[in-house]
């Protein structure tokens, strides 16, 4: 894993210190020059002379000697820097520097880091290489944080990014959106951690993992954020509202579960873009009973209800989990509100999960507080299982308004039961339907 090895990075690091200077003290003496590769140890050179020395000078220098430079590290020219390398296990210069020595050098120098091109052009700093000692004293900085590039960010480690902290906001758009999870050792958005989610902006957010062709900002990726992560972000009502329809389509059940009492600030277009679109993304089958609860009935009409050209269509709430579909009709006024079009998609027992509930006229009642049209929407599938009591409430003007089929749908007992109030308003075709 990718923590093992940078630890093992840095665990080798310090033992090759150890190693070098232990050589050069008995090789050469306290101060004295190396007898590896003749280079002088730079312990008392003038920031003169440090400013003077090559790339090829400064390859040829042992790790010992690039931490000795101390705060005079800074004098080193852009091109010294750009020759740092750690081209073997025996040579690992950048990992050599140490934390005093990031803390002197500007954020252009930093740049340069290990950065030499092709041609004399200048790359990519190879900033991942430092040790894990001088890393956090890097990203402890807000400037340093702010300048590193889209492409120094494809190259850090998930222990890097976790190590960014409270800084992590610093991070210009550009590098945001350049975080991925290409691999299993490269998990960067997993690798946010909660610190980190709770800096960023909802406009932060959306460039997360956003990097899209020819430079276009596209959908963030935070349906990849860990499981520790996720809830820290949704506990924040400013950034569930803020969630987009193409971001809801990435979600995962366990994701549009651990948003909670905060549901209700999602917009009416993030409502409607919910969908059960196969069995491991039943996202609509995945809100829970402490979700729905926190919705008006306005937003249930949303739920799912995203429509061609971006009009408004049907919710899918017969989509809900059985849980959660009780939950939701045991509220009168959610009752009232559903539509004729959803009625025509609810199961005959979800019709009845309605009529078993209380309205004002007594237990198990529930049905007549379906509104009128919604009422003559039903099928005689769906009133099949209606009971004598069922309908104690239902008015004549509902039961008026109910096809001959669904009329002739009731079951015997409950046709037996109708009132003589209920039935004035039936039809001719209707009595026949019924015969009663």
């Amino acid at each position: 894993m990718e923590m093992k090895s940078s630890i093992g990075r840095g665990a080798k690091l310090g033992a090759g210190l150890l190693f070098v200077v232990a050589v050069t003290l008995i090789g050469c003496g306290a101060g004295g020059n190396s007898s590896a590769n003749n280079t002088p140890a730079n312990t008392s050179l003038t920031p003169a002379q440090i400013a003077a020395i090559t790339p090829v000078e400064i390859s040829a220098y042992s790790e010992a000697q690039i931490s000795a430079f101390g705060t005079n590290i800074k004098y080193l020219s852009d091109a010294a820097l750009q020759a740092l390398a750690n081209s073997s296990f025996a040579q690992m210069q950048i990992s050599a520097i140490t934390p005093v020595e990031i803390t002197a050098l500007t954020p252009a120098q930093v740049r340069m880091i290990g950065a030499a091109g092709v041609g004399g052009t200048v790359g990519t700093s190879k900033i991942f290489l430092l040790n894990f000692q001088t890393w956090p004293a890097l990203v402890s900085n807000p400037a340093q944080v702010a300048a590193i590039t889209p492409a120094e960010v494809a190259t850090l480690t998930e222990e890097e990014i976790m190590a960014i902290g409270t800084n992590f906001n610093q991070l210009s758009d550009a590098a945001l959106q350049a975080l991925a999870n290409r691999s299993f050792a490269q998990s960067q958005i997993t690798a946010i951690t909660q610190v980190e989610i709770a800096t960023l902006t909802p406009a932060q957010v959306r460039m997360i993992g956003a990097a899209g062709v020819g430079g276009t900002v596209g959908t963030s990726q935070i349906s990849l954020l860990s499981i520790l992560t996720w809830p820290v972000l949704v506990s924040n009502p400013a950034q569930v509202a803020a969630i987009t329809p193409a971001e809801v389509a990435t979600l995962t059940e366990e994701e549009i579960r651990a948003i909670g009492t905060n549901f209700n600030q999602l917009s009416n277009a993030a409502l409607q873009a919910l969908a059960n679109r196969s069995f491991a993304q039943s996202q609509i089958t995945a809100i829970t009973q402490v979700e729905i609860a926190t919705l008006t009935p306005a937003q249930v009409r949303m739920i799912g209800a995203g429509g061609s050209g971006g009009m408004v269509g049907t919710s899918q709430i017969s989509l809900l989990s059985i849980l959660t579909w009780p939950v939701l009709v045991s509220n009168s006024a959610q009752v009232a509100a559903i539509t004729s079009a959803e009625v025509a998609t609810l199961t005959p027992t979800q019709i009845l999960d309605i009529a078993v509930l209380t309205n004002p006229f007594g237990v198990a009642t529930g049905i007549a507080n379906l509104n009128l049209g919604a009422f003559s929407a039903l099928s005689a599938a769906q009133v099949v299982g209606l009971a004598p009591a069922h309908v104690v409430g239902v008015s004549a003007a509902q039961l008026a308004s109910l096809s001959t089929g669904a009329i002739a749908g009731l079951a015997p007992a409950t046709i037996a039961s109708l009132t003589v109030t209920q039935k004035a308003s039936l039809s001719v075709a209707q009595h026949t339907a019924c015969a009663c």
